[in-house]
């Protein structure tokens, strides 16, 4: 059985000196949609990502590990930010955890 592979998100903004919300969550890695006016269609054509969206792969986030880092059961490098309960950004790449 092949392990299921989730997104990595929430995470740190490149902006992460200079915002007022560093951490951002996406649900998603990549866009189905593609529409061509948007920031993120060009974001992910470059770099480490851009074999997923050129092959249209999306990654979701696991629901479930969200769920257990925001109520304080798990760990990570956002505990802190989020026990402090500081705004984040909602990042620009969600589709309400619809599962394709």
């Amino acid at each position: 059985m092949e392990k299921v592979k989730y997104y990595g998100s929430p995470r740190w903004s490149y902006e992460l000196y200079d915002c007022s919300m560093p951490m951002t969550f996406d649900t998603y890695n990549n866009c189905g949609f593609q529409c061509l006016y948007c920031f993120s269609s060009f974001q992910k054509a470059v770099g480490l990502s851009k074999d997923a969206y050129l092959n249209k792969k999306i990654t979701n986030v696991n629901p479930e590990a969200i769920k257990r880092m925001f109520e304080g059961e798990t760990k990570s490098q956002f505990s802190e930010y989020i026990k402090d309960r500081k705004v984040m950004q909602w990042g620009g790449i969600n589709r309400s955890f619809l599962l394709d």
